[in-house]
C-alpha cells in the first residue's frame, strides 16, 4: 500500500523502533513455507502469530492469497487443527482473521475478540471505514490501546 503523506508518520519514532528492535532479538522469524511446518517445532513457552488470508466477509471480498497459491476454506481448517495441536503442546498464539461467523464458529473453543480495525484500501469509498476483525488466541492477553 502507498506509504501516505504524512507529516510525522508514526513508524518514524526512534524509542518506537528500538523498542521493537529489542524485542525481536531472540524472535525466530520464519518462511516462506506452509505455516504447519513452520510451527511443528513449537514448543512449551513459545508464541506464534498468525496472520493468513482472511476468510471473505462477502463474495466482493475476495482476496485470499499472499502467494500464487489461494487460502481456501480447507485451508483455513487445516489452520485450525495446527491451533488445536499448539494449544495441546502449550504454545501460545494469537490469529488475526476476518469476523465471518464461519471463522467465529471455526474457533469457538479458543477465547476471541472482535476489533474494530480502520481499512484505508477499498474500491469504494464508503467500504474504508472500520471493520471488526476476529482476534483468536489461547491465553489471556494484555489489552493494548491506541
Amino acid at each position: 500500500m502507498p506509504h501516505g503523506r504524512y507529516r510525522h508518520p508514526r513508524i518514524c519514532n526512534p524509542s518506537g523502533l528500538a523498542a521493537a528492535a529489542a524485542a525481536l532479538k531472540t524472535a525466530d522469524i520464519r518462511g516462506p513455507a506452509d505455516f504447519a511446518d513452520i510451527v511443528k517445532d513449537a514448543a512449551e513457552g513459545d508464541f506464534v502469530y498468525f496472520d493468513p488470508p482472511y476468510h471473505p466477509l462477502s463474495a466482493t471480498s475476495s482476496f485470499t492469497a499472499y502467494t500464487s497459491e489461494e487460502f481456501v476454506w480447507q485451508d483455513q481448517l487445516r489452520l485450525k487443527e495446527s491451533l488445536d495441536e499448539l494449544a495441546a503442546r502449550g504454545v501460545a498464539f494469537v490469529l488475526s482473521n476476518s469476523s465471518h461467523p464461519d471463522i467465529l464458529g471455526l474457533y469457538r473453543d479458543f477465547k476471541v475478540d472482535l476489533i474494530p480495525v480502520r481499512r484505508a484500501i477499498n474500491s469504494k469509498a464508503n467500504g474504508r471505514g472500520p471493520v471488526l476483525e476476529a482476534l483468536v488466541t489461547n491465553r489471556e492477553c494484555v489489552r493494548v490501546s491506541e
